[in-house]
């Protein structure tokens, strides 16, 4: 008996030394693929969102959470430019929605309107993608459909989720929704509830900044907090890999660039016009803007 209980003894002891020299035991560590981002000279824990907590960036190779796949970290300069139209629209709604300011009446798209554009898509064939297809696109890693095409929202207006949702699933369309994180669940604008039910359908939630301020103005540590707390607060609300970035009024310049990389951002959009998403270029891609008024067939001359 004295010697079973010596036994187990040494058995404990082993064990204790054990735990206490495997790192990954320790409650101070960041997993493998992420880094601190406090190098960055702002506290990215504390936030214009009001969320709070530890924030990690993803470095290579970039491993998004939720159900997205693996990316390369980079593209290949001299790679050849993707042809896939990315639409622009803000606001889906029969009138502007006055709390969005004086220009929401310019950037509203009616909701028959809309709803004419989504049925020529399908009707035509022409197949929605989402970020992470064109990224494998742009890296040669895949092809994509023909004809096809990128549907995003800007800020995050209450009615995306009234009337551009509906219209999207009716015609099995996916979107992106680029959000102001720290103006959600405040009047007029979404849900966090609301986007889990639509990335639940297929949709996917990028970051448009965390207070929507015009980004090459920022001090470098009010940047680094706009950049680093919307994607920490969309990744830890929705799970959703956050690898794309737009612009605030289509406002940037190579520091901004430069900081979004640093931030864990792969791509980023712009309100530059144009088709064509260079691998030289994936933080200025351009976009095509849907004005109210067209008509089906004005729309289908965006997208040729």
């Amino acid at each position: 008996m004295a010697l079973l209980v010596l036994v187990a003894g040494i058995v404990a002891l082993v064990g204790a030394l054990v735990a206490r020299g495997d790192p990954s035991r320790s409650a101070g560590v960041v997993a493998a693929g992420t880094v601190a981002t406090s190098s960055g000279g702002a506290d990215p824990s504390v936030g214009t969102g009001g969320h709070r907590g530890p924030v990690t960036v993803t470095t290579e190779p970039v491993e998004p959470a939720g159900d997205a796949p693996e990316l390369p970290a980079t593209l290949p300069a001299a790679g050849a430019a993707v042809h896939a139209p990315i639409l622009m629209y803000h606001y889906v709604d029969d009138e502007p929605p006055t709390e969005m300011g004086p220009y929401a009446a310019s950037l509203t798209v009616a909701t028959g309107e809309f709803r004419a554009q989504a049925a020529y898509l399908a009707e035509h064939g022409v197949e929605t993608i989402d970020f992470a297809e064109l990224y494998r696109a742009m890296a040669g890693i895949s092809a994509l459909p023909t004809p096809r095409v990128l549907l995003t929202f800007d800020d995050g207006g209450a009615d995306l989720y009234t009337h551009a949702f509906p219209i999207l699933k009716q015609y099995g369309l996916t979107a992106t929704f680029f959000i102001i994180t720290s103006e959600i669940g405040k009047p007029g604008y979404l849900t966090w509830a609301q986007l889990a039910e639509m990335r639940e359908a297929g949709m996917s939630v990028q970051s448009h900044s965390a207070t929507h301020p015009d980004l090459p103005s920022c001090t470098d540590e009010r940047l680094q907090t706009e950049l680093r707390e919307s994607k920490r607060a969309i990744e830890q609300s929705l799970g959703e890999a956050t690898f794309v970035l737009c612009y605030p009024a289509g406002s940037y310049d190579q520091r901004v660039q430069e900081a979004a990389r640093d931030a864990g951002y792969l791509l980023a959009v712009t309100t530059d016009p144009g088709k064509e998403s260079s691998p030289a270029t994936p933080m200025v891609l351009p976009r095509v803007r849907v004005q109210p008024g067209l008509s089906v067939g004005q729309f289908a001359g965006l997208i040729e």
